[in-house]
């Protein structure tokens, strides 16, 4: 993917954040209806965007919107533990796996395939952290841990893929149909 100019990138980090902020943040967002989508926007911003600013503007969104959530009360501020330095880690993960993928050059079911993979690896830090540290879990065990990343990583994979899957797909389409116009326009 070819890099954006100034003015594009704005625009799609301004879009990245009011996904986050639709998504992730229950009460004015639209959480209740759309999954989650940080997983997806951190590796669509690397994909899109690559440099680092852009992903630590994300990264400042994500404690916002989690810092009113938290303020409000609609996540119990039990679940901030020690586990928790390891999502930004998982988010950063991805925004460099996207932006890798994307220099290699790889078509969009390429990059849709990766962050298949990255979001698994991803999960898997997240998840695997939140079990063995947050103090939740008795008995801790690689068995244990196994059980519960089988039981949800197959929903915060799919969904990462989907948004990625249709935020590529809705590019491909904007690539060639509204371009070529737009191209003849202003000639």
């Amino acid at each position: 993917m070819q890099m954006l100019t100034r003015k594009q990138g704005l625009i799609v980090l301004a879009a990245l954040a009011v996904l986050l902020f639709c998504t992730r943040f229950t009460y004015f967002g639209l959480s209740a209806y759309c999954a989650n989508a940080t997983m997806a926007a951190f590796f669509l911003g690397g994909i899109h965007l690559r440099r680092h600013l852009p992903m630590l503007v994300l990264l400042a969104v994500v404690v916002i919107c989690d810092g009113i959530a938290f303020g409000l009360g609609h996540v119990p501020t039990a679940l901030l533990t020690k586990a928790s330095v390891f999502e930004p880690i998982a988010y950063v993960m991805l925004w460099y796996a996207g932006s890798a993928c994307a220099q290699r050059g790889l078509s969009r079911l390429a990059l849709t395939a990766g962050a298949c993979v990255f979001a698994a690896l991803a999960f898997a830090l997240t998840n695997g952290s939140f079990y063995f540290l947050s103090g939740f879990f008795q008995n801790t065990s690689l068995a244990g841990w196994g059980a519960n990343y089988v039981q949800w990583a197959p929903w915060y994979v799919a969904t990462t893929v989907a948004y990625v899957g249709a935020v590529l797909m809705a590019h491909e389409v904007w690539e060639r149909l509204a371009a070529p116009r737009l191209a003849r326009a202003a000639h």
